[in-house]
């Protein structure tokens, strides 16, 4: 055996030692990012909605030009007209001057249409979020003042208590009914 056979060897697990650790690293982080999103997904919302919806673009705009292109009397016949045909859509205006006429694009059509309307839908929940929400001042303004608000409502039922415990003293016990 040469020797030089031997340090390539080594030169060759040792790379692929390297790969292997630098694979399972990225494994690692990407498992923490995944955590960290589930874990703040109110925070993440907006992003992964917008990231959804250019999934759901892309992806679409693919399969309804794979379907349409092979059929001559096809309106959409390039990528830019399935992209259109996608973005008007998922935003559920229609105009119709692009539509499949293919089974398979109407099929993927029907995906848009569904994608589309969860897709607006989250994002009308979060601008309703953003616009409904109280701002950290006002909620840590109200978690101040409840404990103290909270503490006279209760001293001032106890001295009530107390003066109906005495009137009642006072009048002696009941009479039998």
């Amino acid at each position: 055996m040469d020797p030089g056979d031997k340090h390539r060897d080594d030169t060759r697990w040792n790379v692929t030692a390297a790969q292997a650790l630098s694979r399972c690293e990225a494994r690692k982080q990407r498992g923490e990012i995944a955590r960290a999103v589930l874990r703040n997904r109110s925070q993440f919302a907006f992003f992964i909605t917008v990231l959804t919806a250019m999934i759901v673009l892309c992806s679409s705009s693919v399969v309804v030009l794979q379907f349409e292109s092979r059929v001559a009397d096809a309106n959409i016949g390039n990528g830019w007209d399935a992209f259109w045909y996608s973005v008007v859509t998922v935003t559920t205006v229609g105009y119709g001057d692009f539509y499949p006429v293919t089974v398979g694009g109407r099929i993927a059509g029907m995906f848009i249409m569904f994608a589309g309307v969860g897709i607006i839908g989250a994002l009308a929940s979060i601008l309703a979020s953003l616009l409904v929400a109280p701002t950290s001042e006002e909620s840590e303004a109200a978690a101040a003042a409840t404990p103290a608000g909270l503490e006279a409502q209760l001293e001032q039922m106890r001295i009530e208590l107390s003066s109906i415990r005495s009137m009642l003293e006072q009048r002696g016990p009941a009479p039998p009914s």
